[in-house]
Order: structure tokens, then sequence, then C-alpha cells
């Protein structure tokens, strides 16, 4: 049994221009600089006063939102542990006591099959975070399927701990932030006629986008899913952003007056294989200016 360690060094810390909790698949790090654009302007057109992240993986958007932006912020993931990381780290004292626990547990095979084994169901909401947090960034391609043993190496092994250092500067972001572990189609018909919200969904990938059916594991959709989901945003009140890859499925939300925007070709990690390039769409319910339209879309 071995563990890569590093020696402490506080308060060391790197930046990114996209903010990143967790290299989380689906993640949208070279998109954000365009679905951001889009919800603030949402929100100063509107006058909306909510936001929500109902199928949160990493939080890529609401992390590269600005934390004052909206009165009321909102994240949810079905997974548990996903919920108790964004808790924890958005809380003062628990960010603390979880870079405690991750500098203990260290890097190693046997530590990501530890918490890859307890991380869910974990009603512990601080060793549930420390489990997820571990098994996404000590997993390939944040799969949380298979060690990355890329870690045994120095020069990645640093980077795991200087990504950890990083965990404070999130605290801020996440503070007040409502986090739940919710089912999205139970949020939706809940809140469906909530006018001043603006909803962000980033769900899994429709199932001929992937290269395995179950890509994410029991939380995958199937097509059903993606339809039921078509259903709920045609009755919805709330300004709304869906992102995905093109899919017919997606269709009668274009019939019904809402605006399909490519945003580009980028690499994906989590398609299951290796350099695996998608397009990448918005969809959205809400008229922007062409000048906005321009800056975040790309020729198909």
């Amino acid at each position: 049994m071995s563990k890569l360690r590093k020696q402490r060094a506080g308060g060391r810390s790197t930046s990114t221009k996209t903010k990143s909790l967790i290299p989380f698949m689906g993640g949208k790090y070279k998109l954000a600089s365009k679905i951001v654009p889009i919800i603030t302007y949402a929100k100063d057109a509107f006058d909306l006063t909510a936001y929500r992240e109902w199928c949160g993986g990493g939080g890529r958007i609401l992390l590269n939102l600005l934390p004052d932006l909206f009165e009321e912020r909102w994240y949810n993931d079905l997974d548990l542990g996903l919920a108790q990381l964004m808790a924890i780290v958005g809380d003062s004292d628990g960010v603390n006591l979880l870079k405690e626990i991750l500098w203990e547990a260290g890097v190693g095979q046997d530590v990501f099959l530890s918490a890859k084994q307890s991380r869910e169901n974990n009603e512990n909401a601080l060793m549930g975070a420390a489990s997820t947090y571990i098994a996404t960034t000590q997993s390939y391609a944040a799969g949380m399927t298979s060690y990355s043993n890329v870690l045994e190496n120095y020069e990645h092994g640093e980077n795991y701990y200087n990504r950890m250092e990083t965990l404070e500067s999130y605290q801020a972001i996440l503070d007040g932030v409502k986090v739940t572990a919710g089912n999205c189609f139970e949020l939706l018909e809940e809140c469906q006629h909530d006018e001043f919200a603006l909803l962000y969904l980033d769900p899994p990938y429709y199932p001929s986008s992937m290269k395995t059916q179950n890509h994410y594991g029991e939380r995958s959709w199937d097509i059903f899913e993606h339809q039921i989901l078509v259903g709920k945003l045609l009755e919805t009140e709330m300004k709304a952003v869906l992102s995905g890859y093109d899919t017919d499925c997606y269709q009668p939300l274009v019939d019904a007056g809402w605006t399909k925007i490519h945003l580009g070709e980028v690499a994906v990690s989590s398609s299951g294989a290796a350099r695996v390039k998608a397009h990448e769409y918005v969809w959205i319910n809400f008229d922007i200016p062409d000048e906005l339209l321009d800056k975040v879309s790309e020729p198909e």
C-alpha cells in the first residue's frame, strides 16, 4: 500500500481564468466564458433575482458567476456526495476541516478505492464531501470509476495538492448558496411558475452521444428522461438555458420558439474515447441581442 505525499506549503495556490472546483464529467471549462454572458444578460434584461443550477455536477457555471449577481442561488445534484462537497466548501469551518482530511488521506489507489466505496449515501456530510473530492480528482477523466495512476508521477501529484490548496478560494463564492440533492424533474414541477428565476441545466448527455449507454453510471439518462425534460421545460415560466449536444429530441424547444446556439466544437474527455470532439449547443427560451449572439456563437 503506497501513498504519494507532498510536503505541505501553506497558502500555495494556482489561479485559472475559469474557476473549477473539480474536473467533473461534462464540465464546461471552455464554454463558461460563453454561457456566463448569456446568463448575465438575462439577469439584467428581465430583472431576475434567482439562479438555479439543478444538474449541478461540478458547478462550473455557478462558480464563474459573480457571487452577488443574483439575490438567491440554488445548486442541486442528484448525487448526494456532490451536494455534500458543495455545501462543505461553502462553509468557512467545513472547508478547513475538509482540507485536513484530504491532506491526511493523501494520494494512492487504495485511497481512491476506499473513497469510491464510501462516498455515496454517506450521512456524514464532511466525510461524504471528502470521499467525493477524492473519487473525482483521483480518477481517470473524473469518471469516479478507475484510479488515475498518473498521480504517482511527482508533477501530477504536486498538481493534485496545489488544486486542493485552492479549496478555500471557493468558500466565498459558494457561501449562501442553497444546496440540495434532489430530482431535477420534481424541482422543475415545484418551481414551474418562478418567473424571476433563471435555470441553467447541463444534464447527462443524450445516449447516442456517448460511447457507452450508461457512461454516468446509475445517473445516466435514457431517451425517455430527456423527453420528460423537454416537456417540463416547455411548461416552465423560468428563463432557462439548456446545455448539450445536438439531438432531435430537443427540436420541440426550437419549434416552440427557443433559440438554439452553437457554442463551438470542444474536446470531450467524458465521451468515453480519446481525443473526441463534439459540437456543444445551448437552447434558451428568451431573446438576446445580435451582438451578444455573435460574440458567443460559432458557425457550424
